[in-house]
């Protein structure tokens, strides 16, 4: 007959390696393999056609998966960024980054993913998880948002990181806009492009919440 205690220690030894698979799966690629396909809609990188373009940087232990087209100087932006933050009560932030992976680049070409991942479902947090980003944050000088907001079209790159908890928003501004309306200076414009700045969202585990940097 099996002793209590023996049996006691075999079901908590089986509950630790049953948590510890569960962790496991749970890792960087892990994510990549079960993100919706919405996040694919730009690049497909799940297709062998076009992974074999790109390199892969998978860092397990950061939680961090990216993609950058093969044959590009080593400063050449990401086509696809992924990156797992930590949040309380086993609750798992997944945040996509990503543009299309053709040679042409369009400001509208670029698209970001904030999801919520607990107990096995998917869901899109970024009203949650978010605060408020406008052109505002951008600029010192508030005539250029204004300007922006009027006449111009543009986008958010969210620059993801690898180490650290810290994302980097850039403004993306079309060089198509109205900006051949008449009340718009050649001056004006460059002004927008040079002197625009980057915003930073820093991670607060304790609150699973994005807040905007100082």
């Amino acid at each position: 007959m099996i002793k209590l205690s023996t049996l006691f220690c075999f079901i908590v030894i089986l509950g630790f390696y049953s948590l510890a698979q569960n962790q496991q799966r749970r890792d960087i690629q892990f994510y990549f393999d079960h993100l919706p396909d919405t996040c694919f809609q730009l690049c497909n990188l799940r297709e062998l056609n076009v992974m074999q373009y790109h390199e892969k940087v998978v860092d397990i232990r950061n939680g961090f998966l990216a993609f950058k087209q093969s044959g590009y100087e080593e400063e050449a932006p990401y086509s696809f960024q992924l990156a797992l933050f930590r949040g309380t009560d086993d609750k798992d932030i997944i945040v996509v980054s990503a543009r299309d992976c053709g040679d042409v680049f369009d400001c509208h070409d670029l698209v970001s993913f904030f999801y919520l991942y607990e107990d096995g479902n998917w869901a899109e947090a970024d009203t949650i998880l978010l605060p408020e980003i406008r052109t505002e944050l951008f600029y010192n000088d508030s005539s250029n948002s204004d300007l922006l907001n009027k006449y111009g079209y543009f986008n958010y790159h969210y620059i993801l990181p690898r180490y650290g908890t810290e994302i980097r928003i850039e403004l993306s501004i079309c060089d198509y806009l109205q900006f051949d309306h008449p009340e718009v200076t050649d001056q004006q414009y460059d002004k927008l492009i040079q002197e625009r700045k980057a915003v930073y969202l820093k991670w607060e585990k304790s609150s699973n919440q994005f807040k905007i940097k100082n």
